[in-house]
């Protein structure tokens, strides 16, 4: 990735990470994707690891990583995160900082301003595009839940890979600064659901709601289909892994 393709790739995952998830289905998720809408302040860290479940190369993917800050009177949130590129044998690290009137990236001790046309993307608002649904949500199939004496739950099931397969063609779209990939309609994402052959799901919910822990896996055996590669891109594998961990912030 050359030095110029850092601006978009930043504003191309904040989209992600910084999305403000309205209320899905009815079910223990839609609880969490409430609270992440309703959250102006906290610490997100978002991360997708695809691997070859090998063991021969650690994972290709990214991490997101650091507080954020949302008012409606600056032109874009305000944010100090910090964004790994996983490259399988090693990692690539840059910061991503805005104090609401400006976006910028650091890396290699140089600072770069994002530019207009991607920099908007960011900004708040309803119909400014700037945030997107998570979804989380439809990541779960037959879920259980343990709740707990202070509030907070436990959520496990099995992944509804269809909706988290088509969640990160957008996602790795947007994280590489370039657009969708691959093109993954409904009916595509559900063959290669079809295709898994393990899932896990698991979310740690605090009393608030918020996930503090939440973990989805999709393994298709050791096998990488052909119609996945052609949607991920880079991040296509035998195995993937998305986790996502949101707090408030301390008052």
């Amino acid at each position: 990735m050359r030095g110029r393709r850092w601006p978009a790739l930043a504003a191309g995952a904040l989209v992600i990470l910084l999305a403000g998830c309205g209320a899905g289905d009815p079910g223990p998720l839609s609880d969490a994707e409430r609270a992440m809408a309703e959250l102006d302040a906290g610490r997100i860290d978002f991360a997708l690891a695809a691997t070859a479940g090998g063991g021969e190369a650690g994972p290709v993917g990214f991490r997101m990583e650091g507080p954020f800050s949302l008012d409606q009177d600056r032109e874009f949130p305000a944010f100090d995160l910090r964004y790994t590129s996983l490259l399988g044998d090693g990692e690539r690290v840059i910061q991503i900082v805005s104090d609401g009137n400006a976006v910028h990236v650091v890396h290699d001790g140089a600072r770069t301003a994002v530019p207009p046309q991607q920099a908007r993307l960011l900004r708040l608002g309803k119909g400014d595009g700037g945030f997107t649904d998570l979804g989380v949500a439809g990541w779960l199939e037959d879920p259980v839940v343990e709740e707990r004496a202070d509030g907070s739950r436990r959520v496990t099931g099995r992944v509804n890979a269809a909706d988290l397969l088509s969640d990160l063609v957008r996602i790795s779209g947007q994280a590489t600064g370039s657009g969708a990939i691959g093109a993954l309609d409904g009916d595509s994402a559900r063959r290669l659901g079809r295709l898994v052959r393990q899932s896990e799901f698991v979310a740690e919910l605090d009393r608030r709601d918020l996930p503090r822990d939440l973990r989805a896996v999709v393994d298709f055996g050791g096998r990488l289909p052909d119609e996945l590669r052609a949607a991920l891109g880079p991040y296509a594998s035998p195995r993937l892994e998305v986790t996502v961990a949101v707090q408030p912030a301390e008052h």
